[in-house]
């Protein structure tokens, strides 16, 4: 209205494209990976053995989600935090037969804001991802969701929920 039709919104599309690319900005599509780095930060567990290996089976639960249409229409952040709460029950079950050092669940993830409106992470997720993750590498997680209660040794608090993120 305010251009009397003299624009169309294809021509403001190409005006906003050619700025971009005169101040070479680039855009980049948000995907979970690109809140990887800040919740494996958050969800430290002071440990570089341990932290190392959560963070490369996220990296291979993030690729798993990639796989399956179930996780597209899901939130990129909520998505990396399953990955990683995957991945740290995958690293508490290789420890097999020790007190565990941490937790599944850390109080530092139930502690990320969350939009009231979105249901996020559910158990069936969890669940998903953690059955493809064993198809891949061969590998038993039975009782994976019971790790996400598991007491851990130390400072760590974990949080007991049976709809984690809701």
């Amino acid at each position: 209205d305010m251009s009397d039709s003299t624009y169309t919104i294809a021509m403001f599309m190409q005006a906003e494209i050619a700025i971009l690319q005169l101040l070479r900005w680039k855009i980049r599509y948000i995907t979970p990976v690109t809140y990887l780095n800040h919740y494996l930060g958050i969800t430290r567990t002071g440990m570089s053995q341990y932290d190392q290996r959560i963070r490369n089976t996220a990296i291979e639960m993030l690729g798993l989600a990639l796989q399956d249409h179930t996780f597209v229409p899901q939130p990129a952040s909520q998505v990396c935090i399953l990955a990683v709460v995957c991945s740290r029950i995958v690293v508490l079950q290789q420890i097999n037969g020790h007190k565990p050092p941490f937790c599944a669940w850390p109080s530092e993830i139930q502690a990320i804001p969350k939009p009231p409106d979105v249901q996020l992470c559910t158990v069936d997720f969890f669940s998903k991802l953690l059955t493809a993750y064993a198809r891949l590498r061969n590998v038993d997680v039975n009782g994976g969701l019971a790790t996400l209660f598991a007491p851990a040794s130390g400072s760590a608090t974990c949080v007991a929920t049976d709809t984690a993120f809701q």
